[in-house]
């Protein structure tokens, strides 16, 4: 699950909007073949006000259905006189709702608890839907997921549910479908949002899961007793929460009416027994805690129908007496593979039709007889722990062949090789034959030489995905070529095959792989032969590949194959000995050749789709006379990086496709140690991005850039003998240039004559210079006019930056960082109304700030780190109200105090303030007049303090903090409560290295807080020892609390 922002069409012309309704309600653009009902179905459409959403649903209301009485009958409606203004719903949905039959309208209703622009999958509602009893048609109790997804495409059908524009497997509401759905719903589903109170007559609870879920959270629940539903949902793809503990030990224990509890993505690590208490559960989701077990109270719940425990990677066990939960219909173990066995007797769990892994502990190979009366699973089954099947007819008693509902089958060994295990493996597999129905096969860690006769067998019409993945026996790869439905290959670790031929294909090669579209061959280091040479000529072409993908392959040598009218990713990689022949691929997006023996290219098409191309360790390359010169590819980025002086030269001669006329989005160049300057690259105009790494010998930019009217940034990495640039050099609408680790750089952007000129003038927006170690200066004219973002780190022997930055009126942000040189920042600052953010780090003889100290007014930003010498801070910085983080560490010189008068920083909302000589004592800095701080950080530099907040002296914190840092304070022995008394919005608390600390806030103090960590803490560490040390009461709520 997760959450997009969708968007919606606008008003739509009455033509659009009619062609709308046609396509659903009669799965036409037109009237043409129904024109009885064009006149009724105008006067509908005009109804709609042009509102997509309008005429979707009421067109899938009328769907199929062609009988003009019931199209006069929503043309009549009494609905359409209802006003949109007292209802707040558009009358078009309510007619739409108004329509649905009765078991549509409660599973509508119920949907009402998603939030907007929230994404949902089908399998997920149905399961919930299942849990309130919501598709009690159904008679046969393992068809009741079948009407559920009957009635899931219903809706969708008819718009109430639209497929996400994002991923075609989610659903989402439309938010005016959302807010017809809580109409109907009214009190009894409820989204909580904030800590509002929840009505007493709710029966289905959902909220928004946060990172911390704290006790506040909660306190509005309290009355609602008799809920049905309990579901936190998370909005974004974070990983893991934490809740309150108060949820599991007090709120959930009163709530024995639920049918549904989802505790998913919290970081629990224990679940009580009251669990077991709750008898009505009939679905628990537990995925994605971090629980080693499940109580055993569990076995109780005898309406249990849903077990999700999804990815609990620490998950050990589950309850020993499973076997009573009778009504279970789906176990869902995926990617809980800490998991050490099944427990006994699940084969009794006769209704079960989802069980996603079964796993055979050690000495317990015998269990998988268990599977033999598991008629019903469908879907997904994976087998792990084959290695410990001693017997080959426990293989066979598992009758995989009688479930014909498995469409996706795993079978894992171990991976600790045992050869002794060859022939045990081979029988083992033998019995393990699926149903003809099966759709994806993936065997892993298999130790046979040969695989079973049935796999590949031409019976298994149906198999469309096949896996063999680290068999480090396997002689040979099983023939496959004649499976009419088979898309995917996937070959990873075959470390004993040495030849693929015509048995890969099959006996007849005619028309063999005719539906295969991606195949790969990974890790395969004794494969020395691909041998096509007899196998049917249309056959070798795999008519529909897609993707081809060989990787780490060493001894495969020759060619592959040349002629695949249909592939749009090729990628080879580690294949010492491995010719590439580029040709006849007018499908190819993607091309990625990496440390290969040669590259043949023999050319594309004028009309060529290729978008991304990436050669690396090229050796060998050469180039068909007759291809030189195709000037229409244009491609997204070209990567070519320690190649051949072939393939880095650019010689017209050698890499026709690449030429004046060819367009590239990024161009990226490495290692070519035989180009001396830029003028050798034949490099085409319409570049618009250019990446340059590792040229030994380049010693200046060529003068040809300049002309690149599309090139917008230029990235140079290690170019030692690369000593200037000028502006004359650089492309004339370049806006960002990043220069990296060029150690002999001395000037930067200068004309030769030392004068810039309008013809010479540039639009730089971004300049970062990192790690040139020989650049000492930047003058003035270095510095464009139009330029926003200044960088300049780890310059060593960089002095100063310009004697004024007037008139670099655009620029909006400034980061020095470990140039230890500088003694002195540009005049002008103070004048920059667009600068923002100011960062200065380690410069060690920086002294003081120009201008008086001055600074920009709408600076937000200030950051001073480790200057040593600096003086003190910008004069009126205590007043400048624009400002929103300070941060001040290690500036020994500098002092921190808020005094009386004025405006004083108030808008200031972080404040880090780091160093052993930092401040004055802490009574004098006046923290309580920074009225919008929301963070605080302070570490060193109060030796003797006992208490914080240092409240006997009148030293009080700002009530609008949510985070507090405390760090390096070795007298500390209390965080007084007074201190804490109106920090009532506090979230996050965070100390270390406080050694004498023992005591926290009393008295509820940080009954807000969400979020505690401290270290270096011995004796606080004591005293919060769960359940047990006297400081434990205070942060038991806490959602997060790791005190060490």
């Amino acid at each position: 699950m997760g959450a997009f922002h969708a968007h919606y069409l606008g008003v739509l012309s009455d033509d659009d909007c009619m062609s709308l309704f046609a396509q659903h309600a009669l799965g036409a653009r037109d009237f043409g073949r129904h024109p009885s009902l064009k006149e009724v179905a105008e006067k509908i459409v005009t109804k709609c006000n042009g509102l997509p959403l309008a005429a979707k649903t009421l067109g899938g209301l009328l769907r199929t259905n062609v009988d003009l009485d019931a199209w006069e009958d929503i043309l009549q409606s009494e609905i359409w006189k209802l006003s949109e203004h007292q209802s707040g719903i558009i009358p078009a949905l309510q007619l739409s709702y108004h329509h649905l039959p009765p078991h549509l309208k409660r599973c509508f209703a119920y949907c009402s608890i998603l939030p907007k622009d929230y994404e949902f999958g089908e399998e997920e509602i149905i399961l919930l839907w299942r849990a309130q009893g919501l598709l009690q048609e159904a008679q046969d109790k393992q068809r009741i997921d079948d009407l559920g997804r009957k009635y899931f495409r219903d809706l969708v059908s008819r718009s109430l549910l639209q497929m996400s524009i994002r991923d075609n497997s989610r659903y989402v509401m439309h938010d005016l479908i959302n807010d017809l759905a809580q109409s109907i719903a009214g009190e009894v589903c409820f989204k909580m949002d904030g800590n509002q109170k929840v009505s007493k007559h709710a029966r289905h609870l959902s909220y928004p899961q946060n990172l911390f879920d704290g006790i506040k959270k909660f306190e509005g629940i309290c009355e609602a007793q008799h809920l049905r539903t309990f579901l936190p949902l998370r909005l974004s793809k974070d990983i893991g929460g934490y809740v309150t503990n108060h949820v599991i030990k007090c709120l959930l224990p009163k709530l024995r009416w639920l049918r549904v509890l989802s505790l998913r993505g919290y970081k629990i690590e224990e679940l009580p027994d009251f669990v077991g208490n709750l008898k009505h559960l009939r679905y628990l989701d537990f995925s994605r805690t971090s629980i080693k077990s499940l109580p055993e109270s569990i076995s109780t719940l005898y309406n249990l129908e849903t077990l999700l425990l999804k990815n609990c990677i620490n998950l050990e066990k589950l309850p020993l007496e499973m076997e009573n939960l009778v009504n279970l219909c789906h176990l869902d173990i995926t990617g809980s593979n800490k998991l050490e066995g099944m427990p006994s007797n699940v084969g009794k769990l006769a209704d079960l039709q989802t069980l996603s892994n079964f796993v055979l502990g050690e000495d317990k190979g015998y269990q998988i007889r268990e599977l033999k009366d598991l008629s019903n699973l469908k879907g997904k089954l994976s087998i792990s722990g084959l290695q410990n099947v001693f017997e080959p007819q426990d293989a066979w008693m598992a009758k995989l062949c009688d479930k014909s509902r498995l469409e996706k089958i795993e079978l894992r060994w171990s991976k600790d090789f045992e050869n002794e295990r060859q022939d045990v493996d081979k029988k083992v597999l033998d019995g393990l034959q699926p149903s003809k129905n099966l759709k994806e096969l993936s065997i892993t860690f298999y130790c046979g030489a040969m695989l079973a006769n049935w796999v590949g067998d031409s019976s298994f019409n149906d198999l469309q995905s096949l896996c063999l993945e680290d068999c480090p026996n396997l002689l040979s790869l099983p023939s496959i070529g004649k499976l009419p439905l088979l898309k995917e290959v996937h070959i990873k670790g075959l470390k004993s095959v040495t030849n693929v031929g015509v048995e890969f294909f099959g006996a007849n090669t005619k028309n063999a792989f005719s539906s295969l579209e991606i195949l790969q061959f990974v890790d395969m280091p004794i494969w020395g032969n691909w041998n096509l040479s007899e196998v049917d000529e249309e056959a070798r072409k795999f008519p529909r590949l897609r993707e081809l993908l060989i990787r780490k392959c060493p001894l495969l040598s020759g060619r592959m194959p040349e002629h695949l009218p249909s592939l749009e990713k090729l990628s080879v990689s580690d294949c010492e000995k491995l010719i590439i022949p580029i040709q006849n691929f007018p499908m190819l997006s993607e091309l990625k050749i990496e440390r290969c023996k040669k590259v043949v290219y023999k050319g594309f098409a004028e009309d060529s789709s290729l978008k991304r191309v990436s050669f690396s360790g090229i050796s060998k390359f050469s180039c068909a006379k007759e291809c030189l010169m195709l000037r229409s590819i244009k491609v997204e980025s070209l990567e070519i990086d320690d190649c051949c002086e072939e393939l880095c030269s650019f010689r017209e001669n050698n890499w026709g496709w690449l030429t004046q006329s060819m367009s590239v989005g990024v161009l990226s160049i490495g290692k070519c140690p035989q180009v001396e300057e830029l003028m050798q690259l034949k490099i085409p105009c319409n570049i618009e991005q250019m990446k340059i790494k590792k040229f030994e010998r380049l010693e200046k930019l060529s003068t040809t850039l300049h002309s690149f009217a599309s090139l917008t940034m230029v990235k140079l990495y290690d170019c030692p003998k690369l000593t200037s640039l000028e502006r004359s050099n650089l492309p004339w609408n370049l806006k960002v240039l990043s220069i990296y680790f060029c150690e002999n750089l001395k000037f930067l952007l200068l004309d030769e004559d030392q004068n810039v000129n309008s013809s010479n003038a540039c639009v730089l927006q971004e300049l970062d210079i990192y790690s040139c170690e020989s650049l000492k200066r930047i003058n003035k004219n270095s510095l464009p006019t139009t330029l926003k973002q200044l960088k300049l780190k780890w310059c060593s022997k960089l002095e100063s930056i310009a004697r004024g930055v007037q008139d670099n009126s655009c620029l909006e942000s400034i980061d020095i960082i470990s140039c230890h040189m500088i003694k002195d920042l540009p005049q002008g600052l103070n004048q920059l109304e667009h600068l923002q953010s100011v960062n200065i780090w380690s410069c060690s003889n920086l002294i003081c700030f120009p201008d008086n100290g001055l600074l920009p007014t709408n600076l937000k930003v200030l950051r001073l780190a480790n200057c040593e010498l600096l003086q003190g801070l910008p004069e009126g910085v205590q007043n400048h109200n624009s400002l929103e983080e300070l941060v001040i560490k290690y500036c020994r010189n500098v002092t921190i105090s808020f005094p009386e008068g004025g405006n004083i920083l108030t808008n200031l909302k972080s404040l880090n303030i780091e160093g052993s000589n930092i401040c004055k004592p802490m009574i004098e800095w006046g923290l309580h007049r920074l009225t919008s701080l929301k963070s605080l950080w302070i570490s060193n530099g109060c030796p003797d303090v006992v208490s914080f907040p240092q409240d006997e002296i009148g030293m009080a914190l700002p009530s609008s903090l949510t985070h507090l840092n405390i760090v390096n304070f070795p007298k500390l022995e209390i965080l007084s409560s007074n201190g804490f008394r109106n920090l009532t919005s506090l979230e996050s608390l965070s100390i270390d290295n406080c050694p004498n600390l023992k005591f926290l806030p009393g008295n509820d103090m940080l009954a807000s807080l969400l979020h505690i960590v401290s270290s270096r803490c011995a004796l606080l560490e004591e005293r919060c020892k769960r359940d047990r040390g006297p400081e434990w009461s205070k942060i038991s709520h806490v959602p997060f609390a790791q005190i060490r």
